[in-house]
């Protein structure tokens, strides 16, 4: 009786144990992953999926395969995971859901990278910058690199050495590979400008197309920088050394468009005018937009001299100027020019004051309305609380203030009509004044930043009312 009794346990216990250890195993695994430790997941997973396969554990060792960049594999476990009918461990609605759209993602990317070429290039000066279709794409060597069939350009770069340019074509599922030899230079300034492809000289022969290496030495150069559709830029260049250099971004305006002027190496906070007028502080990374024609523009900070120039500009060029504040040494201070509003904040500033006068006449007016409106609900009132009964009088009661009952509905719609408009009056008031202090006060960011504002009134379901939506 006993043996009975101790085999009918030890039945129960190795039944249970795979359940319990795929259980265990499947916890793990799913912290692991959760964790980034994808190998380790896999380790704990597989021997109990081998044990006793599951959806449940299909499905984390699917995950696992495909964070571990790893396709085949983890569709081959994400179908196993749909196809797997038992009981234990089954896939709710959502994680079947989520295995079919993951599986044809991993179905159409397989056929896309099938279908992609190959692309090595090596450089005889490690490190070197490579632009493929004028687009960067890393550094050399570079191995592996993914690429569309077709005609495609390279260049290779790097400072102390002259550009590699090269073009080539490839095949779906082909691979090439380049060896870029590129002539030691002394000199080098890297030339990046927005739209890239623009073509920049130098007096002397040298010229390249953006974004590029310009071999300079020593010197002052005056750099032209040329594109199609774009208004030329010219930029002066200061080399104290040839050692590498790279020029900030170049901004080249399109033909037609805006004019703006950028300042560079302006010590930070020193106040811009233009024409007269505060325009902001340095930094301005958006540049400072001007109109056609020729323009005064001064930098002054304390502690230093002050800066002027006379530009020139077209309609959507993009000039820079390279700005260096000299210190003041006899310790004097720089005059500070009384803060003019831009054209722009003026007209920000004149539209707050008209949206402030406009409000409070709204508010005003809603509120003459509403007090008419609970003026006759008093009278209203005090009428219905003095009616008599006239018996020579045939037209239904007749109240003690002389209105009949006709005159009383009237006078009622009339009230609600007073009441609603006055309400929405004062709604769109408040939101008015409060859209004008908002302009008032932040006319300086809005002019720096070209920031756009959009009053929307609302009324609310019971049309009782009105408020404003302001957007930055």
């Amino acid at each position: 009786m006993r043996m009975g009794w101790f085999t009918a346990v030890a039945l129960v216990f190795l039944l249970g144990c795979p359940n319990a250890f795929g259980q265990d195993a499947l916890e793990d695994g799913r912290r692991l992953i959760r964790d980034g430790q994808f190998e380790a997941a896999l380790n704990a997973l597989l021997p109990a999926y081998a044990a006793s396969p599951t959806a449940q554990l299909a499905f984390a060792i699917g995950r696992a395969y495909d964070a571990s960049n790893e396709p085949k594999h983890a569709m081959r476990f994400y179908s196993a995971a749909l196809n797997i009918k038992t009981r234990l461990q089954r896939l709710t609605t959502a994680n079947k859901r989520m295995i079919r759209k993951r599986m044809r993602t991993l179905k159409k990317k397989n056929r896309v990278t099938l279908s992609m070429a190959t692309l090595n290039v090596q450089s005889n000066a490690p490190r070197s910058h490579v632009f493929l279709d004028r687009k960067p794409v890393g550094m050399t060597p570079l191995t592996g690199l993914l690429i569309e069939p077709g005609s495609h350009t390279i260049r290779v770069q790097r400072d102390g050495y002259g550009d590699w340019t090269s073009q080539f074509t490839v095949g779906p599922a082909q691979s090439i590979n380049l060896k870029a030899e590129m002539p030691s230079i002394t000199a080098g300034v890297f030339v990046q400008t927005d739209p890239p492809g623009a073509n920049a000289s130098v007096p002397g022969g040298y010229h390249c197309v953006t974004p590029c290496l310009l071999p300079l030495g020593p010197g002052n150069y005056q750099m032209t920088l040329e594109k199609p559709g774009y208004h030329s830029s010219v930029q002066t260049v200061r080399r104290t050394s040839g050692a590498y250099q790279a020029l900030p971004v170049i901004r080249l305006g399109r033909l037609g468009g805006d004019a703006r002027v950028f300042l560079r190496g302006v010590v930070e906070g020193a106040a811009v005018i233009v024409d007269g007028r505060i325009v902001g502080k340095i930094p301005l990374p958006s540049g400072i937009t001007v109109t056609e024609g020729q323009h005064d523009i001064t930098l002054q900070k304390p502690g230093y001299l002050v800066w002027q120039t006379t530009v020139d500009v077209q309609m959507g060029q993009q000039l820079t100027l390279q700005v260096e504040l000299q210190p003041d040494s006899s310790g004097t201070t720089v005059y500070e020019a009384e803060e003019v509003l831009s054209p722009d904040a003026a007209s920000i500033r004149m539209w707050s004051w008209i949206s402030m006068g406009v409000g409070g006449a709204l508010v005003l007016g809603g509120g003459g309305l509403i007090g008419h409106a609970l003026y006759n609900k008093y009278k209203l009132t005090s009428a219905s609380r003095m009616r008599i009964n006239d018996p020579t009088y045939t037209g239904g009661p007749l109240y003690v203030l002389g209105m009949t009952q006709a005159d009383a509905t009237s006078m009622e719609s009339l009230s609600q009509v007073e009441w609603i408009t006055g309400m929405v009056s004062v709604g769109l008031g408040l939101a008015g004044v409060a859209t004008g202090l908002v302009l008032y006060f932040l006319e300086d960011e809005m002019d720096g930043d070209a920031a756009t504002v959009s009053v929307e009134p609302v009324l609310w379901d019971s049309g009782t009312g009105a408020v404003t939506t302001v957007r930055f």
